[in-house]
């Protein structure tokens, strides 16, 4: 009975044996996964930080392209002012160039009455008189849209 006994507890110390080899595969394979996790672990924090970091970049170039928007605006609004201002001044030229043309006529007018009123006396050329208005060029015109800016 006792080779019996010695023979079974051979085999079980064998089998325990062959257990604890298979227990130790097991923690060397939980060893693995537990590695693999934490480097999983690191790589999704790594990925999260990216992620944040991005979405703050999208809201900078976001307030950047609107800071953008708004300047844009203004230059526009700013553009159509001066236009309107430069049509208003080419308006204002075109009058003054008409009321020129008016004026240049009534003085070439009144040349010609004051010219009828003049006595001839040729022994006193001091008694002759000058036109009293010198009339303007027929040249004369409104100054186009660049003319009025520099101007």
């Amino acid at each position: 009975k006792v080779g019996a006994i010695q023979g079974t507890t051979a085999r079980t110390v064998q089998q325990i044996a062959e257990i604890n080899a298979v227990i130790n595969d097991v923690n060397e394979v939980v060893g693995s996964i537990a590695t693999a996790v934490e480097e999983q672990s690191a790589a999704t924090q790594e990925i999260a930080t990216n992620v944040n970091q991005m979405a703050q970049g999208i809201n900078e170039v976001n307030e950047n392209v609107s800071q953008s928007s708004v300047v844009v605006a203004e230059i526009t609004r700013e553009i159509v002012q001066v236009s309107a201002i430069a049509g208003e001044m080419f308006t204002s030229s075109s009058q003054v160039s008409e009321s020129a043309h008016g004026l240049s006529s009534l003085a070439e007018q009144l040349n010609q009455l004051v010219g009828q009123f003049k006595t001839e006396d040729a022994a006193a050329p001091s008694r002759q008189t000058a036109p009293l208005v010198k009339a303007q060029s027929a040249t004369t015109r409104p100054l186009g849209l660049n003319q009025a800016i520099r101007a």
